[in-house]
């Protein structure tokens, strides 16, 4: 029932759902691909997600004012998806720092060795960049598994203006 009031956006819903005891257990993606292609057509190429949860749906949506909501709450837990998909919007992400501290996304890699930065660099994500960077700490110099650095993904992706700003 919480994810379903997630998906509506409605925060008082949520919060009603949340008072007489809601949970969240997750949603396995196989059983609902038609409800996260509403929610975020990114996710459903995700390789390493398996799960979304509560959060997980607020953070792609978008929606800061449901994120601090569901950060309230102990069993929010924000996981590489949670900080993946708050990449597309700097105030959701800047939330869940504000919550959980900078080193979730300072030490975040995903399964294919990226880093928070990595991803946001080949996206064009010039103010997330300089978040991850100058709030977080994120190393310039990390590379993924393919050998690649964050400056490697912005040039080969046309990202001029990131790259000059990693350098």
């Amino acid at each position: 029932v919480l994810m379903v009031a997630v998906m509506s956006g409605s925060v008082p819903v949520v919060r009603e759902v949340l008072a007489v005891g809601g949970s969240d257990e997750g949603i396995p993606v196989a059983a609902y691909r038609a409800l996260l292609a509403s929610v975020h057509s990114e996710v459903m190429e995700l390789p390493f997600l398996e799960r979304l949860t509560a959060l997980d749906i607020a953070v792609a949506k978008g929606s800061q004012p449901l994120v601090e909501l569901l950060l309230q709450q102990r069993h929010s837990r924000i996981s590489e998806t949670t900080i993946f998909l708050g990449l597309r919007d700097v105030d959701v992400l800047i939330t869940l720092i504000l919550a959980r501290g900078t080193s979730i996304v300072r030490d975040c890699r995903f399964p294919d060795g990226k880093s928070a930065l990595h991803c946001a660099a080949a996206d064009g994500r010039l103010e997330t960049v300089a978040v991850l960077v100058d709030i977080c700490g994120v190393p310039v110099e990390v590379v993924d598994s393919s050998g690649q650095t964050a400056i490697d993904l912005a040039l080969m992706n046309g990202h001029t203006a990131i790259a000059r700003f990693l350098s």
